[in-house]
């Protein structure tokens, strides 16, 4: 029923061990108000007159270019700033419980393991916005929202719902020194949900899979995606997320392409700024790191449309297919997009509208980025 609702925040373990240094700022419920998005601008020219940029049908993959049937089946979930899964973005104990009245346990249950739950006491005003969110259970599968069940009903639900013994004692922890360690537990889940890698392949026409992963240098449309897709950073001494790039010897390369979006940190796996090895025709250095991205964006240039199939990877799951659309507007940018997903990944949004072809700004850019975000996120 509802009282079983919960909101799965974290797929990361617990590593209580583990000490990092965590930002000071403090968040605030209102930091999580969804701001009015930038509009989307496409090329109306180009409504019944785009190229195909992936082969219409591919087996095993859902494909969404703005005219095939593509009918996003998450249009309930919640939704902020363009991404999905939103409500597990937030640090409800920083917002919610730190500083508040609240009780903190401990179960070392024998079969489940270590299990560390919070309940809130609220008082007057608070009641209300902590009906949704009054009870959080980290266990190892992650952490778990729940919303508050009246006191004497909290601790027989959360028995059932997880499967405790009941004869097992909560250990109540007082000490202030626990909250601020739960502090720090959230802050590092959210920040391994707040990190993203994705690739960038340059392809050029009737490339195979090899022949893509060799391409050492990109056309002039080329870079300019990448100027406008994100900062290109120079790795080493490099001290914020780094995707698994080498940050001291530069061994995956000088450069990047970095962007932050809504508090989350992305870096691009960009093939052709990854050294090519010339007695390894098979590249398996840049394989190593764009052949274990979820996402790939593809930039693709030529008429002969993108087969997700040329490229065998386990991981590969998404490809988004981007190209710079020609049009007699000499002072803007536009392109194409469409994208192939495997067919087990629901779809989700934003949803490509029926004319694909956007100009270059803001709002395209918070467009295709969300549809990253979210593509990866309907992957876990």
């Amino acid at each position: 029923g509802e009282e079983d609702e919960q909101h799965n925040v974290s797929e990361s373990t617990m590593d209580s061990g583990e000490k990092e240094d965590v930002e000071s700022k403090e968040p605030t419920p209102e930091s999580y108000v969804p701001e009015k998005p930038a509009e989307l601008e496409t090329y109306a020219p180009a409504k019944n007159n785009t190229k195909m940029l992936i082969e219409p049908q591919v087996s095993g993959f859902r494909i969404e270019n703005g005219t095939v049937g593509y009918h996003d089946s998450g249009s309930g979930e919640d939704v902020c700033n363009g991404l999905i899964e939103t409500s597990r973005d937030i640090p409800y104990y920083q917002c919610y419980f730190v500083g508040k009245p609240h009780s903190n346990y401990i179960v070392e249950d024998p079969q489940q393991g270590t299990v560390f739950i919070s309940i809130a006491n609220p008082e007057g005003s608070g009641k209300e916005e902590l009906k949704k969110f009054g009870i959080i259970v980290r266990n190892e599968q992650g952490t778990f929202i729940h919303k508050l069940f009246s006191s004497r009903k909290a601790k027989k639900k959360i028995i059932q719902l997880y499967n405790l013994n009941p004869n097992t004692p909560w250990k109540e922890i007082k000490d202030p020194a626990f909250c601020d360690q739960l502090k720090t537990l959230e802050t590092k889940e959210l920040q391994v949900r707040h990190r993203y890698k994705f690739a960038i392949l340059y392809a050029k026409e009737g490339q195979n899979q090899n022949e893509m992963f060799s391409n050492t240098d990109g056309s002039e449309d080329f870079h300019e995606f990448l100027n406008f897709i994100g900062e290109t950073i120079t790795l080493c001494g490099w001290t914020k997320y780094a995707g698994g790039l080498d940050t001291k010897t530069d061994t995956t390369g000088t450069e990047s392409v970095y962007l932050q979006h809504l508090g989350m940190e992305i870096m691009f796996h960009v093939s052709t700024m990854i050294p090519v090895s010339e007695s390894d025709e098979q590249q398996v250095d840049r394989k190593r790191h764009l052949g274990n991205d979820v996402v790939v964006l593809v930039f693709k240039e030529g008429n002969e449309p993108f087969s997700p199939t040329i490229i065998r990877s386990h991981f590969n799951s998404i490809f988004l297919v981007v190209q710079k659309y020609p049009t007699d507007d000499p002072d803007n940018t536009y392109y194409q997009l469409a994208i192939a997903s495997r067919e087990v990944i629901e779809p989700f949004p934003p949803v490509i509208p029926d004319c694909p072809v956007f100009k270059k700004n803001k709002a395209f850019r918070s467009f295709l980025i969300s549809k990253m975000i979210n593509a990866e996120r309907k992957t876990h």
